[in-house]
């Protein structure tokens, strides 16, 4: 097992590139709320914006991507890189946060 920066397969910079576009929606979703002046707890209700939910649920869905290319990458692809392992520990937090949160609105 050799650890190195890069990743050295297709999977895993399919992973980088999950977790890249992540990075990128979360900028555009923080300046996009900024010019709106609209609060993220206000996005999910009737007076809330198309755009921001939509760019909420690409970054959700983008990270939870990040985590499934990335664990196939580490363990049947055996791409050890740094850069692989934190996106898909990012991933795995985000999927985290998401059960989480489904969880919770589902036994109100």
């Amino acid at each position: 097992m050799k650890l190195t920066l890069m990743p050295k397969t297709k999977w895993g910079k399919v992973t980088l590139f999950f977790w890249i576009s992540s990075i990128v929606l979360w900028i555009l979703m923080i300046s996009a709320s900024s010019m709106m002046q609209l609060p993220y707890e206000n996005v999910f209700t009737p007076q809330g914006s198309l755009l921001l939910m939509s760019v909420i649920i690409a970054i959700t869905l983008s990270s939870v991507f990040c985590f499934f290319t990335g664990l196939f990458a580490l363990i049947i692809k055996k791409d050890f890189s740094i850069l692989v392992i934190l996106a898909a520990l990012v991933g795995a937090n985000m999927l985290f946060t998401l059960i989480t949160l489904v969880y919770k609105v589902s036994t109100v």
